[in-house]
């Protein structure tokens, strides 16, 4: 297949192993167009490792730029308000025209962001595309006035679409791109050996260790039941003092891994039978659509009501155990009562070329009517004064 004729850049805060910029670089992986350049944060106090960066979002991507990204906490499970944070978003709100001006002079044919949190960054003279992934809590009305001069919203799922009823710009929601197509067979297997996983039922939670993600939450609920054939898998870091937290909780219990992290997630969610989540709030979420692609049956805080905002949830709801959220006892009831999986669903799956169909088809509306504007003399991709 030829590649796409679009130039595009894909502007990213995140270059980790998780959550958006996993889901960004599973796309460009697969993604090959004429020109994608990568916008990403430039660090105040030490350098990218832009080899490393290259390496995660793949081969596709032809020129990796630099620039302070503002970064807007209106979502919930948002970062703690910290002095860097507020000094690196005085610099960027500084550095925001100069930005524009040199996105502007390359006459991109869409420029994409990869979170709610970058929409200060949107201009209605360029054509951005915003991809929405958190859920927006109000606090900022100019996000509002933001997304409505995008060109195109893209929302993960109905639960983010529904913070903006009255969006008035073209959107679609898209499923976040999967492929958990494991390379490492072999890593599994060791792994599995190592915790003596066999007999044992294992539920693990993957991501940042953080209050929000409610991972002391899960560790006590799980401490609480005292079951000696099940483990709980804590991958990811976090923070000294809450992780030193987390750890007291278990009082000892060598039951609880904290496995760290882990870059190779995809063999993680191999060894384990139950993928959760904790949040305060119902909640999906990347890691959920990660273990149910790889075969495991997941945990979720919220109801069965909440079953139109899971894709595929037919599909899947022999997997999906619902628990009302943070509440202990019922989270604990669900630890004591659920047994090793017998039979894993379908694994190794991906849905990497329905998201990019679905991509495609609402990048090509909103490009084809942006080319039309600027042929009636349109300043859409002018160059900014």
């Amino acid at each position: 297949m030829a590649a796409r004729s679009y130039k595009a850049l894909f502007v990213t805060h995140d270059t980790g192993y998780y959550g958006a910029s996993r889901s960004l670089q599973t796309f460009l992986a697969s993604y090959e167009t004429q020109r994608a350049d990568l916008l990403i944060n430039r660090r105040l106090l030490r350098q990218n490792d832009l080899d490393a960066i290259r390496s995660r979002f793949g081969p596709h991507v032809t020129n990796i730029w630099e620039g302070l990204l503002p970064f807007d906490r209106c979502f919930r499970g948002k970062p703690v308000r910290t002095v860097p944070l507020v000094a690196r978003n005085a610099l960027a709100s500084w550095g925001r025209e100069r930005l524009l001006e040199r996105i502007a002079a390359e006459h991109f044919d869409f420029i994409y962001l990869n979170s709610l949190a970058l929409h200060q960054l949107i201009d209605p003279r360029l054509p951005f595309i915003i991809h929405v992934r958190e859920i927006y809590d109000g606090t900022n009305s100019e996000a509002v006035k933001f997304l409505d001069n995008a060109h195109g919203v893209i929302f993960i799922d109905g639960a983010t679409k529904s913070a903006f009823p009255q969006l008035s710009a073209p959107w679609v929601i898209l499923n976040n791109p999967f492929d958990m197509r494991v390379d490492h067979p072999n890593k599994v297997k060791s792994m599995g050996e190592r915790f003596d996983l066999r007999s044992r039922t294992v539920f693990t939670l993957v991501g940042m260790m953080n209050e929000n993600k409610g991972t002391d939450f899960v560790i006590d609920s799980f401490c609480r039941v005292a079951r000696r054939d099940a483990v709980l898998i804590l991958v990811g870091n976090g923070s000294g003092p809450y992780e030193k937290y987390c750890r007291k909780l278990t009082n000892g219990n060598p039951n609880v891994i904290f496995h760290g992290f882990e870059e190779d997630v995809a063999s993680i969610y191999n060894l384990s039978d139950y993928v959760i989540r904790g949040e305060a709030y119902p909640c999906v979420g990347r890691t959920i659509y990660e273990g149910l692609y790889s075969g495991c049956a997941v945990v979720v805080p919220g109801d069965p009501s909440n079953v139109a905002d899971i894709f595929e949830y037919d599909r899947f709801k022999e997997k999906i155990h619902f628990y009302p959220p943070r509440q202990s006892e019922a989270l604990g009831s669900l630890f004591r009562s659920l047994k090793k999986l017998d039979v894993r669903g379908p694994s190794l799956m991906s849905n990497v070329s329905d998201f990019i169909n679905g991509f495609d088809s609402f990048v090509g509306t909103v490009v084809g009517r942006d080319r039309m504007s600027a042929s009636a003399g349109s300043t859409t991709r002018a160059v900014l004064a």
